[in-house]
């Protein structure tokens, strides 16, 4: 009696121990528009590792299953890694989150200015958690060239040298992103609330090449995305 008693506390304990490791998972949705085969949407979602008592980090690998409509293309950034649309995204890849750490993954998805919806199951797994999944959804219509006329929105001179002109009116912004044609972000700035402005970014540290710029609105979503070229 004494050794099942043991075993069922040896058991509990167990039990408790790896109920106190979760890894949630969270991911956004969005509704928009490719204007040219150039264009993409960024897709957020965050994770969270908590793990109670212990500082040891915990190995995540992910696993992405995407249901795209036909000519659509994705591409993948975490922690560590941007996997580009063009490129092979691999079946499985890894990074670590500490204990109480935070840490985003984004899903670049690619309509190629096909209307559609689309999505990417992402799994997360590590040792001694449960996995989670988490869908991130792309509902994108189209917009012909008389609806991005009425956007009211030039960015200029393209290319650009050393600054960078972003006109705007009827929209409030929150920031503007720049990635590199493999979706790693590599400048953002900040914008304060206007409704009608002519802002100016300074583009000179970027290297020669082509980038693409992302306006966003005060809740974060690109409202417009346009490719241009840095030379020297």
């Amino acid at each position: 009696m004494n050794k099942i008693f043991t075993s069922l506390i040896l058991l509990a304990a167990l039990s408790f121990g790896l109920n106190a490791q979760t890894l949630s998972f969270s991911s956004d949705s969005y509704s928009g528009w490719g204007e040219q085969d150039e264009s993409f949407v960024y897709v957020k979602g965050t994770m969270t590792y908590e793990n109670p008592g212990s500082n040891k980090a915990l190995a995540v690998n992910w696993v992405a299953t995407p249901t795209l409509p036909d000519g659509w293309t994705i591409g993948i950034c975490d922690d560590v890694n941007c996997f580009d649309a063009l490129q092979s995204i691999p079946d499985l890849t890894n990074f670590s989150l500490d204990p109480g750490e935070t840490k985003e993954v984004k899903i670049q998805f690619r309509p190629d200015n096909i209307s559609g919806e689309g999505s990417v199951d992402l799994t997360l797994s590590g040792d001694d958690v449960a996995n989670v999944t988490s869908t991130f959804t792309l509902n994108a219509v189209p917009t012909d060239l008389e609806d991005i006329a009425e956007q009211n929105i030039s960015i200029y001179p393209n290319p650009a040298i050393d600054k960078l002109n972003v006109d705007v009116s009827g929209y409030d912004l929150s920031g503007v992103r720049i990635y590199n044609l493999i979706g790693k972000e590599v400048l953002f700035f900040e914008v304060e609330l206007q409704n009608e402005y002519e802002l100016e970014f300074n583009v000179s540290d970027l290297n020669q090449g082509m980038y693409l710029i992302s306006l966003e609105d005060e809740t974060g979503s690109a409202i417009e995305t346009r490719r241009f070229s840095k030379v020297y």
